[in-house]
């Protein structure tokens, strides 16, 4: 599951989620967007904060 469908079924807001996993609200935020790749330690908070597995989308690496 996504990270943005697994807060929205829990019904929880990006400021909410992210104080239950111990994270900076912008995280969360660059987390949904794919604008930023997840340290393992915050996929394992946020896993824990939702109670499910969460999937997040290789990103594309951009060469110099």
């Amino acid at each position: 599951m996504t990270l943005r469908a697994a807060r929205k079924r829990a019904r929880l807001s990006k400021s909410k989620l992210a104080e239950l996993a111990g994270l900076h609200r912008m995280t969360v935020a660059r987390l949904e967007n794919n604008e930023t790749s997840p340290l393992y330690a915050n996929v394992v908070a946020l896993e824990q904060a939702l109670g499910c597995t969460l999937k997040f989308p290789r990103r594309q690496r951009r060469d110099a």
